[in-house]
């Protein structure tokens, strides 16, 4: 880059979003690394907080912010997450296998397995995929487990 800072007429060698992109902002300053590190040490400006601000919005629009989560496949334009309908059905066994049926996530991993049911990559459940997908899948499942069933009443069926 051959700009010059903004700030200061050194050599820049950032482009600086005067508005957040997680704010909506597509305009850049050339600004030099000095000026680009104040910039970012605003109180309310720095690069992590931005990060976590952006990924909640995605979040709030149903968007993807990392892997596909369990209970859900990519939607057609690419971003939003849809329901994948039999994953969401072992989602709910398993929630309610833990939540009130109180069994470990090894008895929960086992049972999966025995019913021939598939982990998202295809592969065989264990303890901690079952936790991960508790978590991940479903993120409100801690403050649930004290509210009460996100799905309904419990599948008997599969007690």
């Amino acid at each position: 880059m051959s700009a010059t800072c903004f700030e200061c007429g050194a050599a820049a060698h950032h482009e600086h979003h005067a508005v957040p992109r997680s704010r909506g902002g597509t305009k850049t300053v050339p600004l030099c690394a000095t000026h680009h590190a104040q910039a970012h040490g605003l109180r309310g400006m720095d690069t992590g907080a931005l990060t976590m601000e952006g990924l909640f919005r995605k979040r709030l629009k149903g968007e993807r912010t990392g892997a596909i989560p369990f209970g859900f496949t990519l939607g057609e334009d690419g971003q939003k997450l849809v329901a994948h309908h039999d994953e969401q059905m072992v989602l709910q066994v398993i929630w309610y296998s833990r939540v009130f049926w109180g069994r470990s996530y090894k008895m929960i991993a086992d049972q999966m397995n025995r019913w021939g049911k598939k982990a998202k990559g295809g592969g065989i459940w264990y303890a901690g995929t079952i936790r991960s997908v508790l978590r991940t899948s479903y993120p409100g499942y801690e403050a649930a487990r004290l509210r009460g069933p996100p799905f309904g009443r419990p599948p008997e069926v599969y007690r």
